[in-house]
């Protein structure tokens, strides 16, 4: 029912006031379907990335991110994939 391996990975880099941040995570196929009723919904081992990079400024900090960036599609459970590509951006004021 759950994968054997499940492994993330987050390094950082922050240049004086930019900071690049990365997520890496992976899950391997499970080892033993279940029932499986559509059989074009494979489940099949995760590999996303996520990365955001932020600008600070003073008491500012704004930050654009985008998650699943490769756009790797797959199934966890049937009939629902997962999380698509997705851009946020934001803004922080520290006061």
């Amino acid at each position: 029912y759950r994968p054997r391996v499940v492994a993330y990975l987050s390094p950082f880099i922050t240049l004086g006031p930019v900071s690049l941040e990365a997520d890496y995570s992976i899950a391997s196929k499970l080892l033993r379907e279940q029932v499986q009723i559509f059989k074009d919904d494979q489940r099949v081992a995760k590999k996303q990335l996520d990365v955001r990079v932020l600008y600070s400024w003073n008491n500012v900090t704004a930050q654009l991110g985008v998650r699943n960036l490769l756009r790797y599609n797959y199934y966890q459970v049937e009939r629902n994939i997962n999380e698509v590509r997705n851009f946020s951006a934001g803004l922080r004021w520290d006061y």
